[in-house]
């Protein structure tokens, strides 16, 4: 077996049985490098996959070019932020490789628009849409149709009861501080989640079935049985009449395709709104069928694979047999090596594998799937080889960087290393695994499966594409992190204040254009010597994290600490003004690394960007400039006139106007500045502000009514005679209120007649102050505010 040139020959030692060959240049390279020899300060370590434990130096193989496949969507249904995790992940990490380090890299991404899941889910929900045309056509019965969604739900929820089941007895027959354990743990809390879900189901189809047995003919209540439990119908209409779709021999592929490429656009347009650079290439597994057949049979005719029964499988006892190494990322126990290498995994248990280990390359078809034409009769590519086979024919036979999320470890990306390094005869296809962490939701890992996720579709109705960027770029991006509204919130905030420290410093800039700066001083003194060095250090601070694997989240910290001096600095009220030219210096720094990282809006701009023959951007900064100063002088005279009109009319322009047109206009004792912004999210702002406001206002109200309640209630009981209706006592004097007789005839003791001349005493004070703040009129003017607060 070879080891490619540019690796080295003498393999590390990797996960403890496995190999890494380290490429002969593991220094980084580029402008942003520092000597690799005087300390390694400037060196690139990254976290790979293929070495647990430790950062490992990075370096292409050859030259300065970097060969990188990512493992792309199966797309069978919407992306959700769980894809954006992997995806903007990936997508930082280029950037980074890309604008600061200054490397070449040429980016590859498939698409699996062959895959079971799309197979059974348009599969299904062609099933689904028939059964539906029928139900609204009245050839099946509302009755029928209510008892097969019934059925159906029923069905399901026994089968997730019975997983559930299944795990707890698994758990049982482990120990619970093991890794199995744990995974088995993680496994019940998804499966509790589903059999929650089932239930729901359940109950929603309960429900619409009675709805709808009361009212037969209405078409609105049979398309609510119908939806109540769609998933569990479909998959039940699939086990009966699965078999009808795809043509005979299956060779109509139409739905399929169909269903593939509208999810295939809708995951690039989602992409292309987070702000993810495009692939260099883009390869689909319907247009590589051919390559993939012949990349089977290279390692068929190689020994490491074998045909059963229409299907093809990879031989993993010929693999290891041969002194490869099988499963680098996720490895096995040395006694189950041995029993590969002997044969003795589960052969008896594999059916038409030799070995359960073994994994397909081609699946022969069954009726009811699309087919493609193979030696091996109808079929199509296995999960695997498909990435091998696209990432062979356009990247070679040895990869830089190897992307995908940490779910894809095993078996995906261990397979593909396996039937990759038997068909090159190689020992390492992969020179780097990166795997991004997942994202996880109230504490499982976001997910189709357990339907606990949020589209990207979704989310981007919610927050911007630089906030979600934010989100990431704030959390290391091979570690799990958490979706919550307190991480939203939070780069929220961190937008924001960039967003405010680019419009503060754009605003003085204008101020002091290049033809003033003759006129206002530029000498340094102390906090502009310190603010300068604090530039420095964000600088240093910077690069040390991003060579140390990509640590973003210390990076951004930096920036904000540089950005937060700097607004200290702008609002420090020193009165010999601020010096244009740090603050210029510092802003292009800042917006360097927001463009490295992706969150600048034009990062990708194709052009010269209108900065040569075109004046409109001038043009319309000289107007607005024009108009601020205009409204700072009607201000002005209004203040030193008094005319509140005036006043309103200027503010209503700066609240209700220009947000409108992008312009967010803040007023200074010294004149107003200007700050230009996206229109939608200015005008978010002052929805939220105003929804803020308006919620406070309301809370004030029903603090208001409650307190006049309390109070109406205090001086409605002041106005009636203290013991008059107290069943205590039998007679009352007239003239002094003074209870004089118990209930049973007989006189108050003397400490009874104490408290009660103490109650009498306060009652009077009340009455006084009652009277003072006009007796019976103050009441019933209590009565008719609080009525009018209450409408």
């Amino acid at each position: 077996m070879k080891v490619e040139a540019g690796l080295n020959e003498d393999g590390l030692s990797g996960n403890g049985y496995a190999k890494w060959y380290a490429p002969v240049r593991a220094r980084c390279s580029g402008s942003h490098a520092r000597d690799a020899d005087s300390g390694n300060p400037g060196e690139l370590r990254v976290n790979n996959t293929l070495v647990r434990g430790t950062t490992v130096p990075f370096a292409p193989r050859d030259g300065n070019k970097v060969l990188w496949y990512t493992c792309g969507p199966t797309v069978y249904d919407v992306a959700h932020m769980g894809h954006a995790r992997a995806y903007l992940t990936f997508d930082i990490l280029r950037r980074v490789l890309e604008d600061y380090f200054n490397y070449e890299v040429v980016y590859q991404m498939n698409i699996t628009d062959i895959d079971d899941k799309i197979i059974v889910r348009a599969r299904r929900n062609e099933l689904l849409r028939r059964f539906k045309e029928r139900a609204s056509s009245a050839k099946v019965s509302a009755a029928d149709v209510g008892e097969r969604v019934v059925d159906a739900a029923g069905k399901a929820l026994a089968r997730e009861k019975e997983k559930l089941e299944g795990l707890k007895l698994e758990l049982e027959k482990v120990p619970g501080s093991s890794k199995e354990g744990a995974l088995l743990d993680t496994a019940i809390k998804e499966q509790e989640l589903k059999l929650s879900q089932a239930e729901d189901a359940m109950a929603r189809a309960k429900a619409a079935v009675t709805e709808l047995s009361g009212d037969p003919s209405s078409p609105e209540k049979l398309q609510a049985v119908l939806e109540s439990a769609k998933d569990s119908l479909a998959e039940s209409l699939d086990a009966e009449e699965g078999h009808t779709i795809a043509g005979e021999k299956g060779e109509d592929h139409t739905i399929f395709r169909e269903h593939a490429t509208k999810f295939e656009g809708l995951f690039h347009e989602d992409m292309e709104n987070l702000g993810v650079r495009p692939p260099t290439i883009l390869t689909r597994v319907s247009e590589y069928v051919p390559q993939v057949v012949a990349y089977i049979e290279g390692i068929q005719n190689k020994g490491f694979a074998y045909e059963s029964n229409g299907s093809v499988y990879f031989d993993t006892r010929a693999f290891v047999n041969a002194g490869h190494e099988y499963r680098k990322l996720e490895p096995m126990p040395a006694s189950q090596w041995e029993d590969i290498k002997g044969g003795k995994v589960a052969a008896e248990e594999a059916g038409e594998k030799k070995s359960q280990m073994d994994f397909a390359l081609w699946k022969k078809s069954k009726q009811g799937e699309p087919a493609w034409s193979s030696p091996w009769g109808p079929g199509r590519p296995g999960w695997h080889i498909e990435c091998s086979a696209m990432a062979g024919d356009v990247l070679g036979d040895n990869l830089d960087i190897h992307a995908g999320g940490e779910d894809l470890c095993f078996p995906h990306h261990d397979n593909e290393l396996a039937q990759s390094e038997a068909f090159c005869g190689c020992k390492q296809w992969v020179n780097y695994f990166f795997h991004a962490g997942h994202l996880h939701i109230r504490g499982l890992k976001m997910s189709k499966s357990l339907k606990n996720f949020v589209t990207i579709g979704q989310a981007l109705k919610e927050h911007t594409a630089n906030q979600i960027r934010l989100l990431f770029l704030l959390q290391n991006w091979d570690r799990p992190m958490l979706y919550s509204d307190q991480m939203v919130d939070d780069a929220k905030a961190k937008e924001q204040m960039l967003k405010n420290f680019f419009g503060t410093v754009k605003g003085l800039l204008r101020e002091t254009p290049p033809n003033k700066y003759g006129g206002v001083p530029q000498n340094w003194h102390e906090d502009e010597q310190k603010l300068s060095e604090e530039l420095s250090v964000c600088k240093s601070a910077v690069h040390s994290s991003l060579c140390d694997n990509f640590d973003t989240p210390r990076a951004m910290e930096a920036i904000f600490a540089l950005v937060s001096s700097t607004n200290k600095y702008i609002n420090r009220g020193k009165g010999d003004g601020v010096r244009v030219m740090l603050l210029l210096n510092i802003a292009r720094y800042v917006s360097l690394i927001c463009r490295t990282f992706g969150l600048a809006e034009d990062s990708d701009s194709i052009g010269f960007g209108g900065s040569t023959g075109d004046s409109s951007g001038g043009a319309s900064e000289g107007l607005l400039n024009a108009f601020v100063s205009f409204r700072d002088q009607v201000r002005k005279l209004a203040r030193d006139t008094g005319n509140r009109d005036l006043l309103e009319l200027c503010d209503s322009v700066r609240d209700d106007v220009m947000p409108g047109l992008g312009v967010r206009l803040e007023d200074r004792a010294d004149g107003s500045l200007y700050k230009l912004d996206d229109p939608a999210v200015l005008l978010a702002e002052i929805a939220t502000k105003k929804k803020k406001q308006e919620e406070a206002a309301a809370a004030k109200k029903q603090k208001k009514i409650m307190r006049m309640q309390k109070d109406l209630l205090k001086w409605e009981s002041v106005s009636e005679d203290l013991f008059q209706s107290d069943e205590r006592f039998s007679k009352i004097d007239e003239e002094s209120g003074m209870p004089v007789a118990m209930a049973d005839g007989k006189p108050l003791s003397k400490s009874l007649q104490k408290a009660c001349q103490k109650a009498l005493t306060k009652r009077k004070k009340e009455r006084d102050e009652l009277d003072r703040l006009g007796g019976e009129d103050y009441i019933k003017g209590l009565r008719e505010e609080l009525e009018k607060l209450s409408m």
